[in-house]
């Protein structure tokens, strides 16, 4: 029996897939206000007015060390930038949370 029918019959999902899930709280509560993080600390949003998509872009900021990409703030802007509307503008941790649930983010997955 492989490692992820094991963690389907517990009705668990894969570590990978639960730090995604973790850190895109996180962000949502950021950007929501929800916790006592100024947004300027971690994030500014994208000036770009014609942007697809959702109104609450992240801007993706240029960097030249390998460290600063795997950074918290740069790692998820392009996850959050990929949520649908409907999802990103929910101000409701809870509603957040069930709905991201139903979001596939599989792209985001190294082990897939």
């Amino acid at each position: 029996m492989s490692y992820d029918t094991r963690l389907k019959r517990l009705g668990l999902d894969r570590l990978e897939l639960r730090r995604l899930h973790a850190d895109l709280i996180m962000c949502c509560k950021i950007v929501h206000k929800l916790v006592n993080i100024p947004l300027e600390q971690f994030f500014t949003f994208s000036q770009h007015n014609s942007t697809r998509g959702q109104s609450l872009k992240l801007f993706y900021p240029d960097s030249r060390v390998n460290a600063r990409a795997n950074f918290f703030s740069v790692r998820l802007i392009s996850l959050w930038n990929r949520l649908p509307a409907g999802l990103v503008q929910v101000d409701y941790l809870i509603k957040f949370t069930s709905m991201l649930r139903s979001v596939d983010l599989s792209f985001a997955l190294l082990g897939k």
